[in-house]
């Protein structure tokens, strides 16, 4: 295996891990506990703002659009939205 195919599979190991917390997130929601599996998308959208901003530029891939600090913000903002969303929503009254 030469470098070039090591570093092309390393640098998808981030965002592939925070791509299949989202999965996991997803079923849990399809299966019908949807504020358990929102949490869940929310951490993994919070993985990945961990991710960009720990990894190195050359691990970071696809998780790297901008600048780091401008990458990490949107993240951390998106996931904690998600988070608080999940947490704050009311649930569904008896009429339901």
């Amino acid at each position: 295996m030469t470098d070039d195919t090591q570093g092309a599979r390393g640098d998808l190991v981030a965002v592939l891990t925070a791509c299949a917390v989202l999965l996991a997130g997803l079923l849990v929601t399809a299966v019908g506990a949807w504020r358990l599996g929102l949490m869940i998308c929310g951490g993994a959208v919070l993985l990945a703002a961990l991710c960009r901003l720990l990894l190195p530029v050359r691990l970071a891939g696809p998780l790297q659009v901008r600048s780091r600090a401008m990458d990490t913000a949107v993240l951390l903002l998106s996931g904690t939205g998600i988070v608080v969303l999940a947490v704050v929503i009311p649930p569904p009254g008896p009429g339901f």
